[in-house]
């Protein structure tokens, strides 16, 4: 391994020793174009990468090292109230003088935040609220023995199962299979199912072990990988329909394994993962295959950002996230200790993965929308494949699903909408019509009651369910108050609850702070009733963390 490492390191330091030779003095004759040091400089890293590739196989017939999974961290520690509080219930006590609201470190990389600490002003008395009315119940009727009937749930949760690969989604119809995307050739492609979505890559021939079970089992499966050519000849077809659909990282890992899951049935599940963590690796991609202490096999891959709620390891000062086979328990997984190979420290491991989306090219099967509230009425067609995909998205910070766009051209259409209908408003009337018609447009319910896990929603995910709670009517809100609205905004976090501050035209009184010298007023699209300058009661003494602004 020290002479592999040595090997690696020479390729460095003599591609560097080419490049002082080439661009120091000379006659400007003898000096190459910006365009021709580029490429140079671009082969000679696809050279150094190139031989990475040649000799992890080696990496893998190596020493394996055992390592302890860490738990995910928690997006809230604190649970989310089961029922969207109402300003009128309960009575809303005396707001005690300045908080203060404290900034918080970024979790991705591609998110900006805030730079300063915000300066708050004291909070005013809340308005005097009414006293609510006394509850009238109903005479007591005699007691009579019904039949007895099976127990009749007041409300169901939706049917999408655990599965990501197969959900049925509440109030879905039933439509016929979506069509596939248009072929490179109609007799050389194999076809399969992207989460339920047909697609397909060029059809080449060739096998993967039934089993492997050691070290060098993983080394011998990636020489015969390499000896068949199979990166030469799939890479070319992968790459264009990762372009063609418009994956992101995380996606095209998924689109692989559905790839590979279809190709290879029969296969054991650490043949076909070691299939995939090949592909991946050949396509530039920091990626780790790993086996449990029972043989379980692994991959490992390294986000941007912060992964809430999922288990990883940390190898060298970096988080490699843990997936393990397509429907396999992870819970039985993460009791047991995991094993992988070690990488030579001066070795390039590859790209880390991004979570952050953008616009996916899938076949269209329209979810119609029809959204009203007070003066602000939203209509339009979401597209539903996007659903399955987005159902089991690995959890990310706020500011990653604010700048994910997934339908461009249905946004622009919403934004339209609401500037048509609240954009002419005097004032601030039109941030209080849209922060009313968030709070009511949508039932409330938290993740765990309605999905049975934590699941934040991007913004076509909540024109798609009935039901939602804090951070995707946040997420909503915020979008709309500045690129419908004009108004800077921000995703803030109390303990177990996501809300929202924005920049009003004409001072009141309300809690507020202030962020890069301006003031922010919360704005909570999930106190019922509330309006901008209102915090909810349990959070008075609450410092609020900012997760992400939308500035000009």
């Amino acid at each position: 391994m020290k002479k592999i490492a040595l090997f690696l390191s020479g390729i460095s330091l003599f591609a560097l020793n080419i490049n002082a030779q080439t661009t120091a003095g000379g006659s400007s004759q003898s000096r190459e174009s910006f365009e021709e040091f580029r490429n140079r400089i671009h082969g000679n890293y696809n050279q150094f990468r190139q031989t990475i590739l040649d000799h992890y196989a080696d990496f893998l017939n190596g020493e394996w090292h055992e390592y302890e999974s860490l738990n995910g961290l928690k997006r809230y520690e604190e649970p989310k109230p089961h029922e969207a509080p109402r300003v009128d219930v309960p009575e809303v006590p005396k707001m005690p003088p300045k908080p203060v609201i404290k900034e918080k470190e970024p979790l991705a990389e591609n998110t900006p935040e805030p730079q300063t600490k915000p300066e708050v002003k004291p909070e005013p008395k809340p308005e005097a609220k009414p006293e609510p009315k006394p509850e009238v119940k109903p005479e007591p009727k005699p007691e009579v023995k019904p039949e007895p009937k099976p127990e009749v749930k007041p409300e169901p949760k939706p049917s999408v199962p655990k599965t990501p690969s197969t959900p049925t989604t509440p109030s879905s119809p039933s439509t016929p299979p979506s069509p596939s995307f248009p072929s490179a050739g109609k007799s050389n492609n194999f076809q399969f199912a992207f989460y339920d979505v047909p697609v397909e890559l060029i059809d080449i021939d060739y096998k993967i072990a039934n089993n492997l079970a050691n070290p060098t089992d993983f080394a011998n499966q990636w020489k015969n990988l390499e000896a068949d050519k199979v990166g030469e000849k799939l890479l070319p077809s992968i790459k264009k329909q990762i372009q063609n659909i418009g994956l992101n990282d995380y996606l095209t890992y998924k689109y692989l394994e559905s790839y590979v899951n279809a190709k290879f049935p029969n296969a054991s599940n650490s043949s076909r993962m070691s299939l995939v963590h090949y592909l991946l690796v050949n396509l530039g991609y920091d990626a780790r295959i790993a086996v449990t202490t029972k043989g379980s096999p692994l991959v490992l891959i390294p986000f941007k950002q912060t992964v809430y709620g999922k288990s990883y390891l940390s190898l060298n000062g970096k988080k490699y996230y843990i997936f393990p086979p397509e429907g396999k328990d992870v819970s039985t997984i993460f009791q047991e200790k995991v094993m992988t190979c070690q990488l030579p420290s001066d070795v390039d491991p590859g790209n880390t993965f991004d979570l952050v989306l953008g616009e996916l090219n899938l076949p269209n099967k329209p979810k119609k929308f029809d959204l009203e509230y007070g003066p602000l009425h939203l209509t339009g067609e979401m597209n539903e494949n996007l659903i399955p995909i987005l159902y089991r998205y690995p959890q990310m910070p706020m500011g990653d699903y604010a700048i994910s766009n997934i339908q461009p051209e249905l946004r622009k259409k919403l934004v339209q909408q609401v500037k048509d209908q609240l954009g002419g408003m005097d004032g601030d009337e039109g941030v209080e019509a849209l922060l009313h018609f968030t709070q009511n447009a949508f039932q409330y319910a938290t993740d765990d009651d309605y999905h049975g896990f934590e699941k934040p929603y991007f913004l076509e995910e909540t024109l798609f369910y009935p039901k939602n709670d804090c951070e995707d009517r946040a997420i909503f809100y915020t979008y709309f108050l500045y690129n419908a609205l004009g108004r800077d905004a921000q995703l803030v976090s109390f303990p177990g609850h996501e809300a929202a501050t924005v920049t009003l035209k004409n001072p009141k009184n309300g809690v507020s702070y202030q962020s890069e010298g301006k003031t922010f007023y919360i704005s909570d699209p999930t106190y019922i009733g509330a309006s901008s300058g209102m915090v909810m009661p349990s959070y008075l003494n609450t410092k609020p963390e900012v997760d992400y602004t939308y500035k000009k």
